[in-house]
């Protein structure tokens, strides 16, 4: 789990204090994010996620829920659905 640098500090601290399976899920960086995930679920518009795509391996699966952008090239298997 990734949380944005957007993300509030608030809300960081309450998931790692509280909901503590999720916070033992958490990492720093995209990067470690693209390195260890087989599917990718892109939820906002942030633009830092547009970044991911040029990273991602043709084994790895990005379900996009907000088309983040209009033409996205990647080795992924890209699906975007609810839009």
């Amino acid at each position: 789990m990734y949380l944005s640098q957007n993300c509030s500090e608030q809300i960081r601290i309450f998931i790692q204090n509280h909901i503590l399976p999720i916070s033992q899920l958490m990492v720093d960086s995209l990067e470690e994010i693209i390195d260890h995930s087989e599917i990718s679920v892109v939820g906002n518009k942030n633009n830092e996620f547009i970044n991911i795509f040029s990273k991602l391996k043709e084994t790895q699966q990005v379900i996009d829920l907000v088309r983040i952008a209009e033409n996205i090239e990647t080795r992924a298997n890209y699906e975007g659905i609810c839009w």
